[in-house]
């Protein structure tokens, strides 16, 4: 029988999104003390959604009958956890530099310019996982009940190739074409934190949708319909 918070899950998914916005700015102050802090956080959150919801035990049996074992789910979700947020902390704390607070036209326009380029590279690394690399892409559309361990379960090579890309594109367009370090720092903030929060299953963001029916919407902040008839994944999933 499915289980959840209820009425208190959106408080649940505040905290998430509170605990990763203040993650990146607390990174940069502190460095790697700040990330082992982070980290540990994150961690504990992920077991408080696996023991509050059934949606992670759900996904794991949907991971079994599409041949993936329970076991190695659980590890490559442990190893994910311990090194998915290598690459942002290590820019934040080595490439973003000194940044003056502000809020200003400027910062709102770079950051939302850059996080359209970012979906445009995620688009496109997800329509062709969906499209060439269905076996790599399988074990995270397993989850057809999103949570927030959601963002733990990815092949290694499939989360490389969905953050990475966008992150990488970030980077390069605010620190070497805007040239604006607390944008990046912002940009670093949001990004993983809309992530997360696209597999939350008490906010019902459009992303919830694509793992619910495997559909053709490969944006992250937008909702698209239809179904991709080169989409290979959906005939994997058990």
């Amino acid at each position: 029988m499915a289980r959840n918070l209820g009425r208190y899950g959106v408080l649940f998914s505040a905290i998430i999104v509170v605990h990763l916005l203040w993650g990146a700015f607390h990174v940069h102050q502190t460095g790697w003390i700040g990330y082992l802090r982070t980290l540990i956080i994150n961690i504990c959150l992920h077991v408080l959604d696996y023991l509050t919801s059934t949606a992670t035990s759900e996904n794991l049996d949907t991971m079994e009958r599409s041949g993936i074992p329970r076991y190695w789910a659980l590890v490559i979700a442990a190893f994910n956890l311990a090194t998915g947020t290598l690459l942002p902390a290590i820019v934040t704390i080595y490439f973003v530099g000194p940044v003056e607070y502000r809020f200003d036209l400027s910062l709102v326009l770079t950051v939302l310019f850059s996080l359209a380029i970012a979906d445009i590279t995620f688009y496109c690394f997800h329509m062709y996982l969906h499209r060439n690399l269905p076996h790599l892409h399988l074990m995270h559309h397993c989850c057809k009940r999103t949570s927030y361990t959601t963002n733990a379960f990815f092949h290694p090579l499939d989360l490389i190739m969905e953050f990475s890309g966008p992150a990488l594109s970030l980077i390069i367009l605010v620190r070497y074409v805007f040239r604006d370090p607390f944008a990046l720092l912002v940009g670093l903030a949001v990004l993983p934190t809309w992530y997360s929060a696209t597999h939350d299953e008490y906010l019902h963001l459009p992303h919830v949708d694509h793992h619910r029916y495997i559909n053709s919407n490969y944006a992250i902040y937008i909702r698209l319909h239809g179904f991709d008839p080169k989409d290979r994944v959906r005939a994997l999933v058990k």
